[in-house]
C-alpha cells in the first residue's frame, strides 16, 4: 500500500515521525491553515495541507491533524477519544503514541531512542514513574534534556539550569484544589520559568496555568490547561473548567481548553 502522510504541528515526536518517512521515501506534507504550517491550537481545523496532494490510489494518514474537506483512510493519534490511543495505559506507550502507531503501520520495529520519544510523548511523568516497558527514567531524563537544548539552541547545561529553575518555582508555587488532588496554580503561564511541564513531570507535582495567546495568530484570548494530574482530577477539570475546545486525556494525566 502506497500512504500519503498529513502532519500535525511540529514536535520532537513530529520529527522523528517524519525523519521516518523520508528514510522510507513516503511521501508527507504538513497541515495548513491560512497558508501555514500549523501550530497545536490550529491542527484539529486545518484548511489545507502544503503543496499538491497526490493522485490516488494513495492511502490518506492524518497524524495528530484534522484537514477540512479530506477523509483520512487511518489516523495515528492518542488525543481524542476514539483514537487509536487515546485510552492506552503507560505500559502500552508504544500503541498509544502516534510514533509508535506510524511505525506499526509501517511494519518497523522502534529503535531504544523511538521508545523513549514515544514514552515522553504519549506519557511523561508515567515514564518518569519507571511505568513504560524498556525506558529507563534516567536516560529519558537525558535525552529529554538533550533535545530540548538543541530545540532551542542551547546548551545542555543551559536547558539543566533551567530545570533547576522551574522546580524551585514549582516548590513556591501556590496550591488549589482542583477534585480531590492538590494542584501548583501558574495563572499566567507566559511569565512562569521555562521547563516549567518538564519539572512538573519529574517531580510528580500537577500544574494548572494559563497562557494568554496571540490574538494575530489565535481566535482564542489563553488557552487554560492542568498537566500530570490524576485521572479523577483530569476528568473533574474537564467537566468543570467551562472552556471551549476541550481535549485531554484522564489516563495520561493532561486536559486543555480555550478561553474565547
Amino acid at each position: 500500500m502506497e500512504y500519503f502522510f498529513v502532519l500535525g504541528a511540529r514536535d520532537p515526536e513530529m520529527q522523528e515521525i517524519s525523519r521516518v518517512l523520508d528514510a522510507e521515501r513516503i511521501k508527507w506534507a504538513s497541515a495548513t491553515a491560512n497558508g501555514h504550517a500549523v501550530n497545536s491550537a490550529e491542527a484539529y481545523q486545518a484548511t489545507g495541507v502544503a503543496g499538491l496532494l497526490p493522485p490516488a490510489p494513495r492511502q490518506l494518514v492524518f497524524v495528530e491533524c484534522d484537514v477540512l474537506g479530506l477523509e483520512p483512510a487511518d489516523v495515528c493519534d492518542h488525543h481524542n477519544p476514539g483514537d487509536p490511543g487515546y485510552d492506552r495505559q503507560p505500559r502500552e506507550y508504544l500503541q498509544g503514541s502516534s510514533l509508535g502507531q506510524v511505525l506499526t503501520l509501517l511494519g518497523k520495529e522502534p529503535t531504544h531512542e523511538q521508545r523513549i520519544i514515544a514514552a515522553a510523548d504519549h506519557c511523561l511523568t508515567h515514564a518518569y514513574r519507571g511505568e513504560c516497558p524498556g525506558v529507563d527514567p534516567e536516560e529519558l531524563a537525558d535525552w529529554r534534556e538533550r533535545s530540548r537544548a538543541a530545540r532551542f539552541g542551547l546548551t545542555h547545561e543551559e536547558i539543566q539550569m533551567r530545570i533547576r529553575i522551574a522546580t524551585k518555582a514549582l516548590e513556591r508555587a501556590e496550591r488549589i484544589k482542583i477534585g480531590d488532588e492538590s494542584v501548583a496554580w501558574f495563572p499566567d503561564k507566559g511569565v512562569a520559568p521555562y521547563e516549567l511541564a518538564e519539572a512538573s513531570a519529574r517531580l510528580g507535582v500537577p500544574i494548572a496555568y494559563i497562557t494568554y495567546l496571540d490574538p494575530q495568530r489565535s481566535p482564542y484570548r489563553a488557552k487554560c490547561g492542568i498537566k500530570n494530574a490524576n485521572s479523577d482530577t483530569v476528568r473533574f477539570w474537564m467537566r468543570e473548567c467551562g472552556l471551549e475546545r476541550v481535549y485531554g486525556s484522564p489516563v495520561r494525566g493532561y486536559a486543555s481548553g480555550y478561553a474565547a
